[in-house]
């Protein structure tokens, strides 16, 4: 049970990184990241798929309201 754990533990992190490389930590709250990280199931095209369609409604409401400062969290990362 310990080395599933691990195993888990690992992935996420993994996932983490990968997501890290696509979108800067200033932009995205680590709890909405660890949540992508999850919902995409350990599928690497859906963890992307899953943060494009984040960072697409982000510049939606960047494109609506330029002056807003803006970082990608639970609210937005309903897809």
């Amino acid at each position: 049970m310990t080395s599933l754990v691990c195993w888990r533990n690992f992935l996420i992190n993994l996932f983490l990184q990968i997501l890290q490389k696509r979108i800067p930590e200033e932009l995205i709250e680590p709890e909405t990241a660890r949540q992508i990280v999850l919902t995409s199931g350990g599928v690497v095209r859906e963890l992307v798929r899953i943060a494009r369609e984040c960072c697409s409604q982000c510049l939606l409401l960047i494109r609506s309201e330029p002056e807003r400062q803006l970082k990608i969290k639970p609210g937005i990362e309903k897809f």
